[in-house]
């Protein structure tokens, strides 16, 4: 595959603006490390997290379960929050 277009780093950036806005996460799994590098000159890994990427790996579905385990802990925090504000 080729780079990583204008486009599709808007589309992305405002999927992740509107995600956020909503008190949800845009977790991106399966990503080669020269998509990683093209997305370092823009503002998404800062929108997105570092931490919210995960490169793909030899092992079939291993960074699916990581970004899966992550997913599982920020809707755990969010349902928390939510409890504590309804409380």
């Amino acid at each position: 595959m080729g780079e990583v277009g204008s486009s599709f780093i808007r589309t992305i950036g405002g999927n992740s603006e509107c995600l956020q806005a909503g008190g949800n996460v845009l977790v991106l799994e399966g990503l080669g490390h020269k998509k990683l590098d093209q997305f370092e000159g823009t503002y998404l890994l800062d929108l997105i997290g570092q931490d919210m990427i995960f490169l793909g790996q030899n092992q079939c579905g291993a960074s699916l379960s990581q970004a899966l385990a992550v997913a599982g802990v920020c809707v755990a925090q969010n349902q928390q929050n939510e409890a504590s504000s309804a409380a």
